[in-house]
């Protein structure tokens, strides 16, 4: 009992016909809802549409005695948002006993980091587009003054000038 109430996980006790029968104050925590419209409620009408078939076939595993050491679903809050919770099930009979987490600010976090990454390789890839048009710039440059009789401004770096540091011809 004191285990139960004084647990920072999610803890609850579900029927193999998906009935909550008894959760702890984090629940209500965690999703807003009072533990009284939860206590008997089926836990499936609280789980994202997306992740309804993912649900039903772990809960047909843990229905056979199969133990689930780890799965990850949402859940719906009580405000209609949902919140990302991850879920280690045992069963006992006709009893399913499930210690879960609220892992949805590390999967925020996993998101954000995903979109730093693709918005970093986009602009890598837009450095790099732009030193390939300087470097043919470059390339044009010295073609110009060549055909002009001139010594080209540009040796083979893409960032460094030819001939004297970068200095400019006397002409110039």
């Amino acid at each position: 009992e004191n285990v139960f109430s004084s647990s920072l996980d999610l803890l609850c006790i579900v029927d193999t016909d998906g009935r909550f029968r008894r959760l702890n104050r984090e629940w209500e925590k965690t999703l807003g809802y009072p533990l009284e419209q939860l206590a008997g409620r089926r836990f499936m009408e609280l789980v994202h549409p997306d992740d309804v078939e993912a649900t039903q076939q772990a809960a047909a595993a843990l229905a056979q005695g199969r133990e689930i050491p780890s799965f990850i679903n949402r859940y719906r809050c009580r405000d209609g948002s949902y919140r990302w919770i991850e879920w280690r099930s045992i069963p006992a009979g006709r009893l399913i006993y499930a210690a879960a987490r609220d892992v949805t600010e590390s999967r925020r976090t996993e998101e954000q980091m995903k979109e730093q990454l693709a918005e970093l390789r986009r602009w890598q890839q837009a450095m790099l587009g732009r030193e390939g048009r300087i470097s043919e710039l470059k390339a044009e440059i010295n073609e110009l003054l060549a055909r002009a009789g001139r010594p080209p401004r540009y040796g083979g770096s893409a960032d460094a000038p030819s001939g004297g540091g970068g200095e400019r011809d006397a002409s110039s």
